[in-house]
């Protein structure tokens, strides 16, 4: 949901059919502008009834998701998360409770990453994007540290019984990039689960979710290597999902430099480890803010946290272009 100008956008996985030993039809649908990307839902095997039925379904619930979670747009009706942010400071905001769910699975993400995958950036984040919408410069040091003074999570405030949220501090800001696209599209799945026993897969903007698998055969998707974009890395799902982080995806140049949108929340500028995090998960909700979260930390540091939030797998592609993975990601590979 940023609004970050970019030279280049990159979808992180293609989908890929394999043949199906069982035999079916593949149907797919497109939707674009949903939280900035475009999102793909493909059923397998499916009659042309149930997947208009269930992919009607699942477009409205995107559409949902994202008008309570855009932090930049306000819409006739509802309190989202731009009408948290635009009450800083003056009062709570009685929300929707997939607001009040989804700001404290950021609290629980924050603390599983000891602060590195943060809701409470904003401050920061408006500045990085309003640099690349500029194109003529960076933040200031100056101007960096002071809005890193507030971004103390704690600040914002939520009450599940009174179902409002209030930001103590008027000048944080709630910016939940990080974890909004995944905590959708796997709220999205569960309810394809249950409307229907087909297999289906998402792709949301590069946010994989396989709802079962198709006939028997599970998902191949090609995670891309952006030093070799014509020889991906491919993968096989089946009920999981896959997300990537990735520098390449969203950037502006000045002075020759390339400056990316995953801000590191230790030095306040875009993270310079990897070129790209995957992480396969049973959540897509945790692999979108995991990948992020070990974008920005060294490989050791991210492969004790990978261990400790259970996941299936992660990879690490160096700006040098070699690949380290978990032994769970190794195998997945085929």
């Amino acid at each position: 949901m940023k609004r970050i100008v970019c030279t280049l956008l990159v979808v992180s996985f293609i989908l890929s059919l394999v043949s199906c030993s069982g035999g079916g039809t593949k149907r797919s649908r497109t939707e674009y502008g949903l939280f900035d990307t475009v999102i793909t839902i493909t059923g397998f095997g499916c009659s042309t009834e149930e997947f208009d039925e269930v992919s009607d379904a699942a477009f409205e619930l995107f559409e949902e998701y994202n008008r309570l979670y855009d932090i930049y747009y306000s819409y006739r009706g509802i309190n989202n998360l731009k009408t948290v942010n635009d009450n800083a400071g003056v009062a709570p905001v009685e929300v929707d409770a997939k607001i009040i769910e989804l700001i404290e699975y950021g609290k629980y993400i924050y603390d599983l990453t000891s602060g590195e995958t943060n809701i409470a950036m904003g401050s920061v984040l408006r500045l990085w994007s309003a640099a690349a919408e500029r194109g003529d410069g960076i933040p200031t040091d100056e101007a960096l540290g002071a809005a890193s003074e507030h971004t103390d999570i704690s600040d914002i405030i939520v009450d599940r019984e009174g179902s409002t949220v209030y930001i103590s501090d008027p000048e944080l800001s709630i910016d939940v990039g990080a974890i909004a696209k995944g905590y959708a599209a796997e709220k999205v799945a569960d309810a394809i689960k249950g409307m229907s026993d087909g297999g289906y897969i998402i792709n949301a903007g590069g946010n994989i979710v396989a709802v079962r698998d198709k006939s028997g055969d599970a998902w191949k998707v090609d995670i891309i290597d952006p030093t070799d974009e014509d020889t991906p890395i491919g993968i096989f799902l089946s009920d999981a999902a896959a997300v990537t982080s990735g520098s390449y995806q969203r950037y502006f140049e000045y002075n020759g430099k390339r400056y990316h949108h995953i801000i590191d929340a230790d030095t306040l500028y875009p993270s310079e480890y990897f070129l790209s995090v995957t992480i396969v998960s049973d959540s897509s909700a945790l692999a979108d803010a995991l990948s992020t979260a070990l974008f920005s930390m060294p490989y050791e540091d991210g492969v004790r946290l990978a261990e400790r939030a259970g996941v299936i797998g992660a990879m690490w592609i160096y700006p040098d272009g070699s690949t380290a993975f978990t032994d769970g990601f190794s195998g997945l590979l085929r």
